[in-house]
């Protein structure tokens, strides 16, 4: 048997007996780190180290060969029992001041747990009696080796044999659940192999019986910090151990824990508050599939886990067998759902940015839309009537609009910049999340400052503007319009008209503002999403830097662009049937804002990434001055 249960868990290490295999042992051939170190609240004493002989620590029918191993309340030896001729491991409690009754009475509940389980994956309990009045037990003696050792040497498992080898695993614990005992211990030092390479689930010193009392101490957390499931400082249940066979299967396809850090409490907080890294990201060659089963498991929420231990083992069995497994990707609304709640501060300054970036927007397509209707409209009147229109004053110039629309374009992804640094995503789904929720409010913001009035235009009043004029008329161009009208007396027909232009406002208006805002959330989703995932990613990799700004830029300037223009293409398509008057000029522009972004994304290098960038912003620059982007 590898570990004995004290209170702390705690062994000094030594060097073990000479025909003892290291794994054997409850020595450890590094130390610790605190993500990996036995973690118990409200502990006591460590015991003597392994190794240290003691005299009278004999057992009847029972050949001591060696230590395995000791700690606080209790020690392991290598022996033999004469009377079958086999080598067991047998666990015995120390005696005097090393063990308080509480500590004697967790012996006991282990001893009677292991003992109640059979199963290939659980390691097998010979005899449980007491010496001298000193509990012991003896179990299978298992000279394969650790897990943890196993993961050490391979530095980390194939996706096939993870799976195999956490399945039989899961099978172990739910093995122990179907006896009401969750073990809550449970990491890859606790998983022994035998002689054929059968893991078996080992040491119950904590485990919790159901309907049973408590044996620790009052409020205390008992366990192996990063192994234990973010409610187990609360409650404990099955659901706990799926979450550790989770971050077994992590550990075994990545070769690290989801979670670690410089203290024990570090790694706990880590555990409540973050979402572990995709497998994949540290594993690129491990399945979707499998990956998915493996953050089931590290679901927060014990709910979302996997329901029972065979539930996993099962979908484990089905990935390996090459057959569909029952798990999905979480929804976006989970992911958002959740990161809000954890992260509540973050969460203001999507907020802010959402506001900042959708003004900014608004205003670069209020510039498009309106900005430059105003001097042509004065144009035309000019030429018409050889006078100025009322209210005088001189026309916006094309290379202010120009000018501002640059402006504004370069806004948008700064602000988004800001926004990813003070918020600062620790992974993909934590960008996605935060981009989700600056991208809806963005959409608010963006519709209230120039598209609401836009859209409602274009939807509500337009329309109705012909018979708005038709009242203003006479009476032939209503007739000749609304031939019905022609039996009904002149203030009827006017009565008609006016009847029919406030419902079809009243018609048309929340039209007008659901597509509105469909398409103001179609064009500021994408864009936040995008650009926060681009900064989360860089500012991960690179950290806050002066050099981001530019890397960032690259890739944002032109996707704002971009995607503005395609918004244009497509309201105007939706809503008008529009088309541009001068096809080729927008194709280059989305063409070369394209080519620009896939330079930037691949990290090409300077020079390629510079004359993508010149290309793109000429050809803008030149062709909108030329008013190339109108519609008909």
């Amino acid at each position: 048997m590898s570990d004995t249960s004290p209170p702390d868990r705690t062994v000094t290490q030594t060097d073990p007996p000479a025909d003892v295999p290291v794994d054997q042992t409850m020595v450890q051939s590094t130390p610790p780190t605190a993500s990996t170190a036995p973690f118990i609240v409200s502990g006591s004493p460590t015991g003597r180290a392994a190794g240290e002989s003691r005299s009278g620590d004999t057992v009847p029918g029972y050949e001591i060969l060696g230590e395995l191993g000791r700690g606080g309340m209790g020690v392991v030896y290598k022996a033999r029992q004469v009377g079958l001729n086999r080598v067991v491991a047998l666990k015995m409690v120390l005696a005097g001041g090393y063990a308080d009754r509480r500590e004697f009475a967790r012996f006991l509940a282990e001893a009677e747990a292991v003992a109640s389980i059979r199963h290939p994956n659980v390691v097998q309990v010979y005899e449980f009696n007491d010496a001298f009045d000193r509990p012991y037990l003896t179990m299978e003696y298992l000279d394969g080796g650790s897990l943890s050792a196993a993961i050490r040497r391979a530095g980390k498992f194939t996706p096939e044999a993870a799976a195999v080898m956490v399945e039989k695993i899961a099978r172990g614990i739910q093995a122990a659940h179907d006896h009401g005992i969750v073990h809550r211990d449970i990491k890859p030092g606790n998983v022994l192999f035998d002689e054929a390479g059968e893991p078996k689930v080992t040491d119950f010193g904590l485990a919790k019986q159901g309907g049973r009392s408590d044996l620790t101490d009052t409020n205390a957390v008992m366990g192996t910090p990063a192994y234990m499931a973010a409610g187990q400082t609360k409650f404990v249940g099955p659901a706990a151990d799926v979450y550790a066979l989770g971050v077994i299967l992590y550990e075994c396809l990545t070769g690290t824990v989801p979670f670690s850090g410089e203290t024990a409490m570090s790694v706990v907080l880590q555990v409540v508050k973050e979402i572990p890294e995709a497998v994949r990201k540290r594993a690129p060659d491990v399945p979707r599939d499998l990956e998915l089963i493996c953050l089931k498991c590290l679901e927060k929420d014990p709910r979302g886990r996997y329901p029972t231990a065979a539930a996993l083992a099962d979908d484990l069995r089905r990935y390996a067998t090459g057959e569909p497994v029952s798990v999905r990707p979480p929804s976006l609304g989970t992911m958002v759902r959740f990161w809000t709640r954890q992260h509540f501060g973050s969460a203001g300054w999507t907020v802010a940015g959402g506001v900042l970036s959708g003004a900014a927007g608004g205003a670069n397509v209020f510039l498009d839309m309106f900005g430059r209707k105003v001097p042509e409209a004065r144009a035309k009147f000019e030429r018409l009537t050889g006078a100025a229109p009322d209210g005088g004053g001189d026309s916006v110039s094309f290379m202010f609009l120009n000018v501002a629309e640059g402006l504004t374009s370069l806004l948008v992804p700064a602000i988004l910049l800001a926004t990813a640094i003070l918020v600062r995503p620790r992974s993909r789904s934590a960008d996605l999340a935060a981009g989700v929720l600056t991208g809806l409010i963005s959409a608010v913001t963006f519709f209230t400052v120039s598209y609401a009035w836009w859209g409602t235009y274009s939807v509500a009043v337009r329309p109705v503007v012909d018979d708005m004029a038709l009242l203003a008329e006479p009476d032939a161009g209503a007739l000749a319009t609304h031939p019905a009208l022609a039996g009904l007396p002149a203030d009827k027909r006017r009565a008609f008209l006016a009847a029919k232009i406030h419902n079809d406002l009243l018609m048309h208006l929340p039209w007008a503002i659901v597509t509105g805002m469909v398409l103001a959330v179609t064009l500021t989703v994408p864009i936040a999403v995008g650009l926060i995932a681009t900064a989360g990613g860089l500012l991960r990799t690179r950290g806050l830097r002066p050099i981001i700004l530019p890397l960032f830029l690259e890739i944002g300037v032109p996707v704002v662009v971009f995607a503005i223009h395609a918004f244009l293409l497509l309201n105007r398509a939706l809503w008008y049937g529009m088309k541009p008057q001068y096809p080729p000029a927008y194709a280059g522009l989305l063409a070369l804002t394209a080519f620009a972004i896939w330079v930037a994304g691949r990290g090409g290098p300077w020079w390629a990434r510079a004359l993508a960038q010149i290309v793109w912003i000429g050809y803008f620059v030149v062709s909108k001055s030329m008013v190339l982007y109108e519609y008909e």
